[in-house]
């Protein structure tokens, strides 16, 4: 009888175990890209074929640029190449900057505003490691009104 009682606590243990590990519905804070930020990565530093590119990432979804403004895009991403390896070749801000633009008309002009006023956290992002994207600025209303 007690080896029933400790095994049947044992099932009811391992139960809880398993449905505690079952993964919650994501709320919106926890999608799998940041929201109202900038942020940078570098992952092709370690690429059979390695490349300095760098990955930025603009979001402002919370500040009411999402899909609808950015044709079915959640943000916007610019390349850029502020320190290449060996072979490479570099891609100024500038030059990323004008890219962006000319593939994104519906942005708003806040939003590559608000890419300028970041742009040296954003190259110092980019001259580091990153293989995961690190938060280089954050986005507030007030961007959308800075000059």
């Amino acid at each position: 009888m007690r080896k029933l009682i400790i095994g049947a606590a044992a099932q009811m243990a391992l139960a809880l175990v398993a449905a505690s590990a079952i993964a919650a519905p994501k709320k919106t804070a926890d999608l799998d890209y940041g929201r109202d930020l900038i942020s940078v990565a570098t992952p092709g530093r370690h690429a059979v074929a390695a490349t300095g590119d760098c990955t930025v990432w603009i979001n402002a979804e919370g500040l009411g640029v999402g899909p609808a403004q950015l044709d079915g895009l959640h943000g916007l991403v610019m390349h850029i190449n502020v320190a290449p390896l060996s072979g490479d070749h570099a891609t100024a801000f500038a030059a990323g900057l004008a890219e962006l633009k000319a593939s994104s008309p519906k942005a708003p002009a806040w939003l590559f505003a608000a890419l300028q006023k970041n742009q040296a956290a954003i190259e110092r992002g980019c001259a580091e490691d990153h293989p995961d994207p690190m938060k280089v600025a954050s986005l507030r209303a007030a961007d959308k009104t800075a000059k």
